[in-house]
């Protein structure tokens, strides 16, 4: 871990900073293996990551906001802290109500997830919709008057494309640059009895954290070394012979096969991921189409 930054800190002056960026995130589903359609089968367990997510998202946090400072290095192995949240760019807004947001603190802090802020709905009497466009608004008015890269991260299961959608809109004329980003964890069409909602238009789907680290890399945001960092801990998953190690990237109840009917191959992968996103997308293609014929 050492070494890690130790290189991460030497190569900071070779890395183009560009924008602050900052990270929103939701956690269930998002984030964590919470099968929130399924009732929530996977809601009390701590250690249901989707495998990726938490290196990827500590490694954008590291490149954008911390490269040099003194004590850096530090700052980005902390996680996230009940008591004492630290400003490093992060960013956690979750619908699960008051007495439930325990579970989703301790999940991040297990997982080391980076250290930042962490918002919950205060009642299941309170609108889903409405707490996160308020609370995320918020957020992002210290924000709009400075060129700021802004990345949303939710999923398909039940309001979180509408909730960016909305968020996006009323900043589209601020200095702003909003990206979302939706985990497709659900079909959104078909007959399966677990079905989520669509992607709206410009909102960029993932199916694993190997999506994203590309998409990243491509906006200069990570290094190609993070983008391989990642691709070799989901593809350790994938290529098991241990069906539950896979589950940790793909669980037995997503349905993703829209995936492929939707999402364009970025052509921008260059040489250098060629080989390795071509292995990628055969794997992912093959779970997807088998559990695609797996009713409810």
């Amino acid at each position: 871990m050492k070494l890690f930054f130790a290189i991460l800190l030497g190569l900071g002056a070779f890395f183009s900073h560009g924008k602050e960026i900052i990270l929103i995130s939701d956690i269930d589903d998002t984030l964590k293996r919470t099968h929130v359609l399924g009732k929530f089968s996977g809601g009390a367990s701590f250690d249901n990551d989707f495998v990726g997510l938490n290196t990827l998202y500590k490694i954008l946090i590291c490149r954008k906001n911390f490269i040099g400072d003194a004590g850096s290095d530090q700052l980005c192995l902390k996680t996230v802290d009940e008591e004492e949240p630290e400003l490093t760019g992060a960013y956690y807004v979750t619908g699960a109500p008051s007495y439930l947001h325990y579970v989703g603190r301790k999940f991040l802090k297990k997982n080391k997830f980076p250290a930042g802020h962490f918002y919950y709905r205060p009642s299941w009497d309170d609108s889903t919709y409405s707490f996160k466009v308020e609370t995320i608004e918020e957020i992002l008015k210290e924000y709009e008057a400075e060129a700021t890269e802004v990345i949303l991260l939710g999923d398909n299961g039940e309001k979180d494309p509408a909730i960016y959608e909305t968020i996006s809109n009323h900043f589209q004329n601020s200095k702003l640059k909003i990206t979302t980003y939706i985990h497709l964890v659900y079909a959104y069409s078909g007959l399966y009895k677990e079905t989520g909602v669509k992607p709206r238009p410009g909102q960029k789907m993932y199916l694993t954290a190997v999506d994203l680290a590309l998409d990243f890399y491509l906006k200069e945001w990570i290094y190609a070394s993070d983008m391989m960092m990642v691709y070799d801990q989901v593809m350790k998953k994938l290529n098991s012979s241990d069906r539950d190690e896979i589950k940790k990237v793909i669980p037995g109840w997503m349905k993703c096969h829209e995936f492929f009917d939707d999402f364009k191959k970025n052509g921008e992968t260059s040489n250098i991921f060629k080989d390795q996103m071509d292995l990628y997308y055969n794997k992912i293609f093959t779970i997807c189409q088998k559990q695609a014929l797996e009713l409810d």
